[in-house]
Order: C-alpha cells, then structure tokens, then sequence
C-alpha cells in the first residue's frame, strides 16, 4: 500500500461484533533511513454517531495510537 489511503475500508473486531470504518486522513512517515515506513491514519466509525480514532500502520498491521469508544483491535483492510 503506498498510495490511495483516503477512503480505504477498514474493518475490526469489537465485543464480538465486526465493526468496519473508512481512513479519511492518512501521513506517511520513515524512520531509520527510510527502513521503517510508518502511516498514520485517521479511521471515522459510524456506530451510534461518527467516532474517529488514529492508528499507526507498519510491517502490515495497525496499531491504536488514539483510541474512542467504538474503535475495534485487529483492525485490517475489508
């Protein structure tokens, strides 16, 4: 994925129920002389009213770095 992050669907698990979401903002970043690529995204999740949360994308798997109530773990594009 190296470009074309806006817009992405994403989807998770949260209390047994798949809850999916859609990037709207995304920054790449490298560390360690461009080694480690680094992409920071904002997810918007429609459940019971728009809620965002920021994760960190690298070696293919996101991480929570900006949690809100409906943001799911094992996130992953749908």
């Amino acid at each position: 994925m190296k470009r074309g992050w806006e817009g992405r669907i994403v989807k998770g698990n949260r209390n047994n129920q798949t809850i999916s979401g859609v990037i709207t903002k995304s920054k790449r970043h490298y560390c360690d002389n461009s080694e480690v690529e680094i992409v920071l995204a904002e997810i918007l999740f429609q459940v019971e009213g728009n809620n965002r949360a920021i994760y960190a994308y690298t070696k293919e798997e996101f991480h929570i770095i900006r949690d809100c109530q409906d943001a799911p773990a094992g996130l992953e594009f749908a």
